[in-house]
C-alpha cells in the first residue's frame, strides 16, 4: 500500500480588506474527508515475497494512492490573526509575546511591527500606499503552518502530527521579516529561480527568500497570500533550513503493520 502524495496542505488566506470568514476545525475537517479531494484510488498491484522455513511463495495485494492532508497553511493579515478560530485562541498570547521580545530588540514599535496585509515599510505596516511609491506593491503577511486535524484519520499514515504548529511566523521573526539570511540567497537574487507558476508569463510570485513580503499588486487577487503560504510549505517540508520551525520529514518511509506507505511531497511546478 503506498501514499502516492502527503504535502496536501489546505491554504487558508484571510485579509482584513475582505472580512472573511473565519474558519474552525470543523470546516476544515469536512473539506479534508470530502472523498473526490481525497482521490483514493487503486493505483497498482503490491508483490510481496514471503518466506517461510517450508519456502517461499508469492502474494498480492492492492496499492492505493491518494491526498493525505498533512498540513494546514495559513496566510494572514497580524501576528494573531490566524483564521482558524481554534489555532488563533491557543497561539495568540504565545505569538505577540515571541514576536514582541524579537523584534522589540530589533527596534521596532511593536503596534506597528504586529500590522500586516498594507503597503509596509521595513516591517512596519499601517500607512497607505501613496506616502510609499516605491513600495506601493509592497505586502506583507504572516503565516502559520499547523498538522492537520485529519491527519490521523486516514487509512495511511500522516507524516505530520494534529494541531502541532510547525512555523509560526511570529517566532520566526527575523527571517520572516527581514529574510535573514535568505535575502542574498541566488534564489533570491536571480529571476525566474524557484517561481511558483511557469515564468515568465504566468508567474505569482518567487518562493525565495522565504518571508512574509510579496510584490503585488493586488491583495484580494489572493496571489499575495498563495506565495506566502507556499513559502511556509517549502520551509516545513526541509530540514536545516534558516529559519525557526519544526521540519515535517515528508520523504521519510513509514512500516505499518503488514503494508508499507512511502511519503512524498507535491512536486512544485516552475
Amino acid at each position: 500500500m503506498i501514499k502516492r502524495l502527503t504535502l496536501s496542505f489546505f491554504i487558508l488566506a484571510l485579509t482584513a480588506d475582505l472580512r472573511a470568514e473565519p474558519i474552525n476545525t470543523g470546516t476544515i475537517l469536512s473539506s479534508a474527508l470530502n472523498f473526490s479531494c481525497i482521490k483514493f484510488q487503486v493505483i497498482g498491484v503490491c508483490l510481496w515475497l514471503v518466506c517461510t522455513p517450508f519456502g517461499c511463495e508469492i502474494e498480492t495485494s492492492a496499492k492505493y494512492g491518494h491526498y493525505n492532508p498533512d498540513l494546514v497553511v495559513s496566510a494572514h493579515n497580524g501576528i494573531a490573526n490566524n483564521p482558524w478560530t481554534e489555532m488563533k485562541a491557543l497561539l495568540a498570547g504565545i505569538q505577540t509575546t515571541g514576536a514582541g521580545a524579537v523584534l522589540s530588540a530589533m527596534g521596532g514599535q511593536l503596534p506597528n511591527l504586529l500590522g500586516g496585509g498594507t503597503t509596509t515599510e521595513c516591517g512596519i505596516a499601517g500607512r497607505p500606499a501613496r506616502e510609499h511609491p516605491a513600495h506601493k506593491n509592497l505586502i506583507f503577511k504572516d503565516s502559520d503552518a499547523i498538522g492537520h486535524p485529519a491527519a490521523g484519520f486516514f487509512l495511511c499514515p500522516s507524516a505530520s502530527t494534529p494541531f502541532q504548529p510547525y512555523l509560526v511566523s511570529a517566532l520566526d521573526a527575523l527571517a520572516w521579516r527581514w529574510a535573514i539570511p535568505e535575502f542574498i540567497y541566488p534564489q533570491s537574487l536571480i529571476p525566474g529561480l524557484r517561481e511558483i507558476g511557469d515564468w515568465p508569463l504566468n508567474t505569482w510570485g518567487a518562493v525565495y527568500p522565504r518571508g512574509g513580503f510579496v510584490t503585488q499588486a493586488e491583495d484580494p487577487k489572493a496571489a499575495a497570500a498563495a506565495v506566502v503560504a507556499q513559502r511556509a510549505g517549502d520551509v516545513v517540508t526541509r530540514t536545516g533550513q534558516p529559519h525557526v520551525y519544526i521540519a515535517l520529514e515528508s520523504d521519510k518511509r513509514k512500516e505499518k503493520k503488514k503494508y508499507r506507505v512511502v511519503v512524498s511531497a507535491v512536486p512544485e511546478r516552475g
